[in-house]
């Protein structure tokens, strides 16, 4: 946890660089270490961010087993970020290093974005699986406009930063399941979806 307050420290130097400015930061640092099991993780920092970890398993060895995993959001107003303006969705240290099981992370810095992880799983003698996230959303064109651009600096006039990280040691070792989301801007759409179906448990 020693990371944070450097990151902390960081950024004021940083803004000070560019002017005013809004700043922000969506950090997860050495979360999670030697966890096991089924573990939901959702970090915002910002306005109007939405986050989904959904999750069904079925069974019935000698019968039917259907999974249905479905789910809906509306995106939040979006725009596109101001002058100045730093988002930054960052995972440190060793975070997560070691975990096994089902792992689903959404991080988001910004702005009206989205973020679903899905899975299901079926296992029987006769087996389904159905994964749907639908998203209603604001206006196209705008939606269009305000894309999350790469680490933007011009010299002489910087717009906006949006960065994403994630440190070497973090997932370290991990097994499992493991599914992401890590956003930083504005109106970002992003999912997994994971279906598995079998008729027997592995190694059986």
């Amino acid at each position: 946890m020693n990371q944070l307050p450097k990151l902390l420290l960081a950024l004021p130097v940083l803004a000070w660089g560019i002017g005013a400015c809004a700043a922000d930061t969506a950090l997860i640092s050495d979360s999670g270490v030697g966890s096991q099991g089924v573990l939901s993780v959702n970090v915002g920092a910002g306005e109007s961010n939405t986050a989904a970890n959904l999750r069904a398993i079925a069974v019935n060895p000698t019968g039917t087993a259907i999974a249905v995993v479905k789910g809906a959001a509306e995106q939040g107003a979006v725009s596109l970020p101001g002058v100045g303006t730093v988002q930054q969705a960052l995972i440190t240290g060793t975070a997560f290093s070691g975990f096994s099981g089902v792992l689903g992370v959404n991080q988001q810095a910004g702005k009206g974005n989205v973020s679903a992880n899905l899975l299901g799983v079926a296992q029987g003698a006769n087996t389904g699986v159905v994964t749907a996230f639908t998203v209603k959303h604001a206006d196209d064109a705008l939606l269009a406009d305000s894309s999350a651009n790469p680490l933007q600096q011009l010299v002489g006039d910087v717009t906006s930063v949006q960065q994403v990280g994630i440190d070497p040691g973090a997932f370290k070792g991990t097994s499992g399941v493991v599914q992401i989301n890590q956003v930083a801007g504005n109106g970002n759409i992003t999912g997994n979806s994971l279906a598995v179906q079998f008729t027997r448990p592995p190694g059986l």
